[in-house]
């Protein structure tokens, strides 16, 4: 072989390439680790999504219970649209159950899928389309949630709790624990 001369060195022709090739194939390992690395940080902030989701749906529901609950006179009424939670003016004074209209993680929009019932709101859920990473590890409040497959089936419904008076047990304090004083 004959020798070439490359920036005032003499080189063989086998070598001439061997810079190139070394670059290409750097070149495929660092897009193979920004594939990796984005689709880690596509996982990592759609879980994050998902939790903001399960925070919100939770204010929702709390603040639907707050306005049920803290209805005036003896017949508890639940809000006809989510603005109510805003500013309720049943009161002479205005109370506010949310700060705002929050909106949804996922969609990153304000609207809402809305459950209703006789024309009140009991609950909200995410209209987002997309399948879930959660699907376990819920609250017990969300354990309606376990091994739902969208973000529609997630549904934050506020359910009022009545005692009902035949329900209660009267159970006396046994011998023992009378005692122990």
């Amino acid at each position: 072989m004959k020798p070439l001369m490359h920036n005032g060195k003499w080189q063989s022709q086998s070598q001439t390439g061997f810079t190139y090739i070394g670059m290409l194939i750097f070149v495929v390992i660092m897009g193979i680790t920004q594939a990796a690395l984005g689709t880690m940080y596509s996982q990592v902030s759609q879980r994050d999504k998902e939790q903001r989701l399960l925070l919100i749906g939770e204010r929702f529901r709390t603040a639907i219970g707050y306005y049920y609950e803290q209805s005036p006179g003896p017949k508890k009424t639940f809000p006809q649209t989510l603005e109510q939670l805003l500013r309720d003016e049943r009161f002479t004074q205005t109370k506010r159950y949310l700060r705002q209209i929050y909106p949804d993680p996922i969609s990153g929009e304000r609207n809402w899928g809305l459950i209703k019932v006789d024309g009140t709101i009991r609950g909200v859920y995410s209209l987002a389309p997309g399948e879930l990473k959660k699907t376990a590890n819920f609250s017990n409040q969300q354990q309606d949630f376990l091994n739902s497959s969208s973000y529609d089936q997630w549904r934050f419904i506020y359910t009022p709790k009545k005692i009902q008076r035949k329900d209660f047990k009267y159970q006396p304090l046994s011998t023992e624990a009378r005692n122990d004083d």
